[in-house]
């Protein structure tokens, strides 16, 4: 596996499952029977959820070569599944992304 399929791999699985607290969100009030009870606990509730997948998003994604933070680089640069293809080395320990992880 490639240090750029781990970092893809990461950045995946946070935007689905902040995809999924926006779909919620926006959905939640269209199917609760009571709107006040809905807005005050569901919306509230996915709003910390996805607070934290944010913030889990930019301090859990990592280099697996080096363990640099690559949170704010991967989820805001490139497309919303992998990371841009125009990023050849980690800025951290200057591995090239597209090779193997080393020590694996």
């Amino acid at each position: 596996m490639t240090i750029r399929e781990a970092l893809n791999r990461k950045k995946r699985i946070f935007s689905v499952l902040i995809d999924i607290c926006i779909i919620l969100g926006l959905v939640l009030p269209f199917v609760s029977e009571n709107i006040v009870v809905s807005v005050a606990v569901g919306a509230w509730s996915i709003f910390g959820i996805f607070f934290f997948l944010i913030i889990g998003s930019l301090f859990f994604i990592r280099c697996p070569a080096c363990n640099g933070q690559w949170g704010v680089i991967a989820m805001y640069a490139g497309s919303p599944f992998s990371v841009k293809k125009s990023l050849k080395y980690c800025p951290y320990c200057g591995n090239n992304i597209d090779e193997e992880i080393p020590g694996s």
